[in-house]
Parts: structure tokens; sequence; C-alpha cells
């Protein structure tokens, strides 16, 4: 009986993680930690969410802190630690952090962008990528890039908008919506399909 449950726990927990996608911290796990002592260990102490974002996810695959789990939700950016102890760092009023992973073949589920776990098709790829208002028509990204180690690339948004991405790569291309609505807004975007 006891064999029963565990396994029926084990499939529960890999349940949750699939409907988040590769989001590991799906919500806080513990009580919250001295702010100081969690990113001093990892050396993001004095950090702001927007920079520390930006650390992890620009850091190449081989040198991410394996202990860290982090989550990108629109409102915040929740840290958990290797003893379960988590950091909630505000995101700014104004903008939210979007996540894409261009794919052409093999991609993944995901609804919050863990920048220490996710992992997209197309790392270390050049790429013309546009995000344009639906709405209105403004243009929020116009450039040449390069997707990071982990095959994504992020952009800060408006809040509270519409928009459309469009990515050309060696010959291919796609487009898909998003949204920065809400507090359940996306910001791993895995949908983005180049052909």
């Amino acid at each position: 009986m006891r064999t029963r449950l565990t396994a029926l726990a084990a499939g529960v927990f890999a349940l949750t993680l699939l409907i988040t996608g590769c989001s590991p911290a799906a919500e806080p796990a513990g009580s919250v930690a001295s702010q100081s002592d969690v990113l001093s260990a990892y050396g993001l102490d004095g950090l702001d969410a927007k920079q520390v974002i930006e650390k992890l996810d620009t850091t190449a695959l081989t040198d991410r802190p394996q202990t860290l789990q982090a989550s990108i939700r629109p409102d915040e950016l929740v840290l958990v630690d290797e003893s379960g102890q988590d950091v909630l760092l505000p995101m700014p009023d104004d903008e939210v952090y979007i996540a894409f992973a261009p794919f052409a073949t093999q991609t993944h589920d995901c609804t919050f962008h863990a920048p220490n776990s996710c992992v997209g098709e197309m790392q270390q790829t050049d790429i013309q990528i546009t995000i344009t208002d639906a709405d209105t028509g403004e243009v929020y990204v116009d450039e040449q890039a390069e997707t990071y180690d982990n095959g994504f690339i992020g952009y800060w948004l408006p809040r509270d908008v519409d928009a459309t991405v469009a990515v050309t790569t060696e010959g291919k291309a796609g487009s898909v919506e998003i949204t920065t609505r809400g507090a359940e807004a996306p910001t791993c975007i895995t949908t983005l399909q180049v052909s």
C-alpha cells in the first residue's frame, strides 16, 4: 500500500511539473530566508529582479547554479535554494520579462520561464526578431540577436499588451501571438516554430 501511495505522489508531482512546463519552482517551497543570505550564496547579492534574471538567463549552461531554482512570474521572481528557502523579488511595475525559445522540430511545454532548467532547441543561434504591439502596431523589438546558451532569448516588454513575435533564422520563419496581461500570463514562450 505504501508503495502505491509513493507512486501516486510521484505521479502527481510529475503532472504538476508537466503542467507548469520547465518551471521547477511552481510555488515558493518553504520559509522566507534572509534575501541577502540566499542571494549572497549564489553571487547575486545587491541585484534586483531584472539583474538576477539577466545574469541567470545569459550564463553558460555549465556555469549555472544547479542548486538554485528560479521561476520568472509576471509579478515576481521566485528563487528557491537547495534547503527549500525562498526569496521573492518584485518585478518592475511597468514591465514583464518574456523568454522565447524558437524551434524547428523539438520543443517542450512551459508557462513560467526557469532560466536554470529550461533548454530550447536553438542554442546560440543567430535570429532576426521583431515584437510588435497587436493593437497599435508599435514595434518594441526589431533586431538581429543570438539566442542564449539555453536556446532562449528574453526581452522586457510593457505590461498589459498583446503582441506578435516574428522570428527568422537560417531561411526559416515563424510567428506567435503573446500577451503580458495578468498574473498568469506566460513568461516562457516555447510555441514559436520556424519552418
